[in-house]
C-alpha cells in the first residue's frame, strides 16, 4: 500500500535498514542563483542628515503648540474668571434695582431726599368741561383740491386696510 503521508510509513522502522547517520539525514541546503538583483545600497549621510533635521523640526514644533496652547488655556481661565465676577455683580445690581423699584423704597427716597410729600385734598383741582367749550385747530394756508381730498382719503383707507 502506497502511502502518501510520512508520519504513517511505518516501513522506516523496520530492522532491515541501517540507520544513517545524523550528517546524512541532513539535507544540504539548496543555493539559488537569482541573476540582476542590484545590490543593498548604502545610505548616505546626506539623507541621515535630512532625516534628523526633520525630527527636529518636528520636535520644535509639538513644543511650540504646547506653548501656543498652555498661552490659550491660560486667557481661557482668566476669562472664566472675570466673566464669573462679571455674573455675580450682575446679579448683585439686578437686585439692587429691584428693591430700589418697590414703591415704599420710591416713596421714602422722595420724602427724605427730596423734600415731597403727599398731595393733600385742598390742593387737588378739579377742570370741568362744558359744551361750549371746545378747542379748534385752524391751518393756515391753501385749502386742498379736489384730486388732493381724494388721494388722501384713498391713503387713509390704504392705510386703515393696512395695504400700505
Amino acid at each position: 500500500m502506497a502511502v502518501n503521508n510520512v508520519a504513517y510509513d511505518f516501513s522506516r522502522f523496520e530492522a532491515s535498514e541501517v540507520p544513517k547517520t545524523a550528517s546524512e539525514t541532513r539535507r544540504q541546503p539548496q543555493l539559488k542563483v537569482v541573476s540582476n538583483r542590484r545590490p543593498v545600497a548604502k545610505s548616505n549621510p546626506l539623507t541621515k542628515l535630512g532625516l534628523v533635521l526633520l525630527m527636529v523640526v518636528m520636535i520644535v514644533m509639538v513644543i511650540y503648540s504646547q506653548v501656543v496652547l498652555s498661552e490659550l488655556s491660560t486667557q481661557i481661565s482668566s476669562a472664566q474668571s472675570r466673566l464669573t465676577a462679571l455674573e455675580s455683580e450682575s446679579t448683585r445690581l439686578s437686585a439692587q434695582i429691584t428693591s430700589a423699584g418697590s414703591s415704599q423704597k420710591l416713596e421714602e427716597y422722595a420724602v427724605t431726599k427730596l423734600g415731597l410729600s403727599k398731595m393733600e385734598a385742598d390742593q387737588i383741582t378739579y377742570v370741568n368741561m362744558h359744551e361750549q367749550d371746545r378747542s379748534r385747530i385752524t391751518t393756515k394756508g391753501q385749502e386742498k383740491t379736489g384730486a388732493e381730498m381724494i388721494s388722501g382719503t384713498a391713503g387713509e383707507i390704504m392705510e386703515y386696510l393696512k395695504l400700505k
